[in-house]
This record gives C-alpha cells, structure tokens and sequence, in this order.
C-alpha cells in the first residue's frame, strides 16, 4: 500500500513538474515576441514599416495563443496557474493586431513599461482620457474610460496643415488609435465622449475591478 501511494504521489509530482516546465516555454516565448516588438520600435523609422513588422510578431503571437490553448484543453491535470499567462497572450495577440487594443488597462501598462514606454496625458473629457506613449522611434496614442460605461468618442487633431479625425465605441478596452514617428506629434484640439443612451455597460468581466480607473 505505502508504495502504491508512493508511485502516486511521484506521478503526481512528476506531472506537475512538467506542466511548470511547460507554462515556463509559453511563457519564454510571450517574451521572446516582446522583444522582437521593442527591437522593431528601435529600429524601424517608418510607421507603415513598423506595422508591417507588427503584423508578422502578430501571426507568431496568435499561433502561441492557439498552440497554449490546445495544451490546456488536452491536459488532464488541474491548472489553476495557466488563467494569468492565458489573459497576458490573449492582451498581446490584441495589442499587436491591425486595431491595437488591451481588455483591461493592468495589461496596457505592464506593456507599455516592458517595451520601455514613456506615457504622458494629453487629453481629457467626458470620462475619456487620451495619452501618449512613446516606444523607441514613435508615439502611441490611445484612449480609455474612466467609468465602466459604453463611449462613443470622436477625437479631431491636427499635424500641420492636416486634420484628422478618429471615431470610435469604447466597452472597456484601451484603443491604441494611432501611431507616429516620435518627431511628428498630434496636436489633439477636440476630445468628446458620449454614453450610449442605454448605458450600456462592457463585457469584459476580468478587468470589472479596474473600475474607477484612475
């Protein structure tokens, strides 16, 4: 009987060792592809280059998304420990697709600090407030709510003679809504937020205790 359990026991251990050894390759990955993204910022000097760049750490980033998600499904053992680093790839595979985005702001900012990103607010209204961060060669603005509430926002902004204007609904999540070399600025000269008239609130259950963000 005591070497039943014994054998029990190191198959049990065995398997939990295997499964740590196994969330530490996902996770030596997610951060192999962090680098490769801070390296591009370093060293690309043009915007449609550095997004084409994206793109592909994109493709690797959701390939290890799928990949981490079939080894959970196949595995038999309890894995209470794979939630945290699943959420983390889910947020970079958004953050590095062609309309970059975080669900909730904890991972936006624990982003933008690995990448060795200086933020600094340039705008704020109606629950709404607008940064920018800057990651090597180009600045990064994005926007979130303070409040959990749907938003449609309109932000109009200027770079010398050109206007632009970005329109977009927020449930949460931090749009990154547009990029530029760091020597070119956007002057952003109108920020407004309006809740949607049913007050729709956002789905995103996991970053429910973000709020009120600060």
């Amino acid at each position: 009987m005591k070497k039943t359990s014994l054998i029990i026991l190191l198959i049990i251990g065995i398997n939990n060792i295997s499964f740590s050894q196994d969330l530490s390759e996902f996770s030596n990955e997610l951060s192999r592809l962090k680098r490769i993204y801070k390296e591009k910022n370093d060293w690309e000097t043009n915007v449609d280059d550095l997004k084409s760049s994206i793109q592909d750490i994109n493709i690797e980033v959701n390939y290890l998304k799928t990949n981490f998600e079939n080894y959970i499904e196949e595995k038999s053992i309890a894995k209470t420990n794979y939630f945290s680093l699943l959420n983390e790839i889910e947020n970079f595979a958004d953050f590095t697709s062609n309309s970059p985005t975080c669900n909730c702001l904890y991972y936006a900012n624990n982003f933008l600090s690995e990448l060795g990103g200086s933020k600094l607010l340039v705008k704020e209204n109606n629950g709404i407030k607008v940064f920018k961060a800057t990651i090597g060669n180009f600045n990064y603005y994005y926007a979130y709510s303070i409040n959990y509430m749907y938003y449609n926002v309109t932000i109009i902004s200027h770079r010398g003679n050109n206007h632009s204007n970005f329109n977009f609904g927020m449930a949460g999540e931090i749009d990154f809504f547009h990029i530029t070399e760091s020597s070119s600025l956007l002057n952003i000269i109108s920020l407004t937020a309006a809740e949607t008239p049913a007050s729709v609130l956002c789905n995103e259950d996991r970053c429910k205790n973000e709020f009120p963000r600060k």
